[in-house]
């Protein structure tokens, strides 16, 4: 059955259970079909690997079956088969789910307590009737409930639902994932990884199969989650196991087939958690740069227990072992599927080494020209920031020369200015040339000199210098020469003046001695 019918199914049988609950009340005559309905309702939530589901009705449907065989008198060889049947049914389905959801010792306890019970039947010929998933479901359940404390009889009991399950016809395709994931625990635990590998292969084409049987899976959200549910459970504990025993790029690459495949179904939050696990496996093969490249943050992987000691078991015998019609025949094609999935496992795992040797090429590739263009990037940003530099450099070179020239030419121009000014001022004090008047002075210079000299008091020093004084203008305005000496008298008439208490002289005389400097 594909995964659109089972989906179809599925819907169906809820939508009947709802109805017969309500009828069931009123109508007790009904319990039995509601009781068949909630049997298939359970079986096919198990072959859609809804497992929660399954568990909000495993225990009423368990509850409803051994209310009706109780109702039809005491449990015998003469009990009605049918209901013996629904209430086997409901009880290994229970301790499929009960499995499934990891209680373990809660899936032993429901199995004890239904052999408890069959030996109550005598000659009812149960376990010959039991469809077989049913029987499947009681083998996979009981190796789960044992495989912690007895790995010899988990592995049995492992070995007798493949046998069922190969002498099945056309087996659901996720009951025999079950089958295959199951076996493959049993033998790591049993310290047989090879062939752990190779029922992890089988598991992983029976989901290939329900997916090529599902063309709707991409485009209907109900069948990619059906599709979709057991992905984790087939790919992740494959790929650990791959990696332990040194098959990093099969690892790498069956995580690159889980994303591809979630991606694909639209299931994008698992997509993402697969994801970060290849990232995880990337990192920890020595390729960060592949793992950078999924822009996701690689959790801390698992830790993958590495195979148990290796142990022998018997396969079961007798009614146990819930065997096909032709057990051997179905024993020669299950060892047969398994040699094949080892044979291509290996061819698998040489192929991923292949294609991963080549990605992890391009990638080095790849690493190796952004490192070039990062490294080129650098450097031509280097030179734009040293051009830049030196253009700043440059322009603040220039912006000091002009500053120093446009100080110099200020300076320049204000040196200019005060002599102007001095040149105007001395022209403004500059008494008029008169030839006569320096003709004149010339004869009385050395007469008003003696003066000076002859001079005994600072008042007539101060007379006698004032007359030099006035002797020298008229030179000193012809004759610079004269100059100097009117300065010097000039600047004896500035303290005598002060002196002799006239202020007003004192300055007057000084402010002429600065026009002669």
């Amino acid at each position: 059955m594909t995964l659109d019918a089972l989906e179809a199914e599925r819907r169906e049988l809820a939508s009947a259970a709802r109805r017969l609950r309500v009828a069931a009340m009123s109508d007790p005559q009904r319990a039995e079909e509601l009781a068949d309905t909630l049997v298939e309702l359970t079986a096919v939530r198990l072959l859609t690997w809804d497992v929660l589901d399954a568990a909000t009705d495993a225990p009423e449907s368990v509850v409803l079956a051994a209310r009706i065989l109780a109702s039809r008198g005491p449990s015998g060889p003469y009990a009605s088969l049918a209901d013996a049947g629904r209430y086997a049914a409901a009880s290994a389905q229970l301790a499929a789910v009960q499995a499934g959801l990891g209680q373990a010792d809660a899936a032993g306890r429901t199995l004890d307590a239904l052999e408890a019970w069959r030996g109550q039947l005598g000659r009812l010929p149960l376990r010959e009737s039991l469809p077989d998933p049913v029987a499947i479901w009681m083998l996979v359940a009981r190796a789960r409930a044992l495989l912690a404390t007895d790995v010899a009889g988990a592995n049995a009991h492992a070995d007798a639902a493949e046998v069922r399950l190969a002498g099945s016809v056309a087996p659901p395709a996720y009951l025999a994932v079950a089958v295959h994931l199951l076996a493959a625990d049993c033998r790591w635990a049993a310290g047989r990884p090879d062939s752990a590998l190779a029922h992890h292969r089988l598991a992983l084409e029976a989901h290939a199969g329900a997916l090529a049987e599902a063309p709707s899976a991409t485009r209907r959200p109900a069948v990619a989650r059906i599709a979709a549910a057991p992905v984790t459970a087939v790919h992740e504990p494959y790929a650990g196991r791959l990696a332990l025993t040194g098959s990093t790029d099969a690892a790498i690459a069956l995580r690159r087939a889980q994303v591809s495949l979630l991606d694909g179904l639209g299931v994008p939050d698992a997509a993402a958690l697969a994801r970060a696990g290849l990232a995880a496996a990337l990192v920890a093969a020595g390729r960060p740069s592949e793992a950078a490249a999924l822009t996701v943050e690689p959790p801390s992987p698992p830790a993958t227990p590495a195979p148990g000691e290796r142990a022998d078991w018997a396969p079961l015998e007798g009614t146990a072992a819930l065997s096909p019609a032709d057990p051997a025949a179905a024993r020669a094609r299950w060892q047969q599927a398994e040699q094949a999935a080892v044979f291509a496992g290996v061819a698998a795992r040489a192929e991923a080494e292949r294609t991963e040797a080549a990605l992890r090429a391009q990638s080095e590739a790849d690493a190796a020209r952004r490192a070039q263009e990062r490294a080129e990037a650098e450097r031509r940003a280097a030179a734009e920031a040293d051009a830049a530099r030196r253009a700043e450099e440059a322009a603040l070179a220039r912006a000091a020369e002009e500053a120093a020239q446009r100080a110099a030419r200020e300076e320049e121009a204000a040196r200019e200015a005060a002599e102007a000014r001095r040149r105007a001022l001395a022209e403004e004090h500059r008494p008029a040339v008169d030839p006569e008047a320096a003709r004149a002075a010339a004869e009385e210079l050395e007469a008003a000199r003696a003066a000076v000299r002859a001079a005994l008091s600072d008042a007539a020093l101060a007379a006698a210098q004032d007359r030099l004084a006035a002797v020298l203008r008229p030179l000193a305005a012809v004759d610079p020469g004269h100059r100097d000496e009117l300065a010097a008298v000039l600047e004896s008439l500035v303290g005598l003046l002060w002196r002799l208490g006239d202020p007003d002289g004192s300055r007057a005389a000084a402010r002429e001695a600065r026009t002669l400097g």
